[in-house]
């Protein structure tokens, strides 16, 4: 057996960080996925950081508790600052990081292992701030609904989220934070369960607030999604309306397009794929953990 040193790979502390790595581990598969990574001794970088390709996930966990005041702006306002705000600072900090110093990354809280996918000069970094704690306040907001929060295109900079549970562009001047609630995190990463779906998806959604600048409003991010699912453009998925807007997508679309008999004939035809997802784990957790019969001359990278 060759050995090329197994890839120390940690399994996070709490358990809406166990929850994330569990999640992604999954969707992108263990040997593209590294949990809570390092800029330096005890410097965390992200709380997930997803290599495939030219493209780099970035994840910041954010499990805040709301608050419970009778000023329902000012709740959100706290509760957006301390788990949307600072997930996008660290976010954007850790993009720079990653441009400036793609070799300086490490797997390990002591920085003695070094990130061992090289990060690409082309990279094309995607921002996922992941907020926790916030569906049964928006549920008791709104007297009902998922509990996911409202997607609304001409919120714009941090200063003009002021409604309580809606989210916007978090900061125009850098690059696009996808917020991830409770109820959409699951939902988003089970049904794009692969990498290039997941990408391709984030591409589009930062096309359509970002370029093609579409006013919107969505009920949720799980009512936005379909009308990506369902479309297409030019031979790949993507967000096609009838009219440039102003659109409003309300809830319960989510439901209906699971109920689709086509939908549901698609995603039987996808249960044959989970067989090679679980073939290429296999080879992924020998590979990250030396135990190989055989590794090529280029060791891990090869892998």
């Amino acid at each position: 057996m060759t050995s090329q040193g197994k890839i120390y790979k940690s399994e996070g502390i709490t358990h809406s960080e166990k929850y994330l790595i569990e999640l992604c581990n999954n969707s992108f598969l263990s040997l593209w996925s590294y949990p809570n990574v390092f800029r330096c001794r005890n410097k965390e970088l992200a709380d997930v950081v997803v290599v495939f390709d030219n493209h780099i996930l970035v994840f910041s966990d954010k499990a805040c508790e709301y608050p419970t005041t009778d000023d329902a702006k000012l709740n959100w306002r706290k509760w957006f600052k301390k788990s949307v705000l600072k997930s996008s600072e660290q976010l954007w900090g850790a993009e720079r990081w990653l441009r400036l110093y793609p070799d300086r990354i490490n797997t390990d809280r002591m920085a003695s292992q070094k990130l061992p996918i090289e990060i690409p000069e082309n990279a094309i970094i995607h921002l996922i701030a992941v907020a926790k704690g916030v569906a049964k306040p928006c549920k008791k907001y709104f007297n009902g609904g998922s509990g996911s929060l409202i997607i609304k295109s001409d919120i714009v900079g941090s200063d003009a989220h002021i409604d309580p549970f809606v989210i916007g562009d978090i900061n125009p001047n850098e690059t696009f934070i996808h917020v991830f609630d409770d109820t959409t995190l699951d939902i988003i990463l089970q049904t794009l369960d692969t990498i290039s779906d997941f990408t391709q998806y984030l591409s589009r959604k930062e096309e359509l607030f970002r370029i093609r600048k579409v006013n919107l409003l969505a009920t949720g991010e799980e009512d936005l999604l379909p009308f990506y699912l369902a479309r297409m453009k030019n031979g790949r998925h993507d967000f096609v309306f009838d009219h440039d807007g102003p659109l409003r997508i309300d809830e319960g679309e989510w439901i209906k397009f699971n109920q689709n008999p086509r939908r549901i004939a698609q995603v039987m035809e996808d249960s044959v794929s989970y067989f090679w997802d679980t073939l290429i784990e296999r080879f992924s957790h020998n590979a990250l953990n030396a135990t190989q019969y055989r590794v090529s001359d280029g060791g891990f990278s090869d892998s």
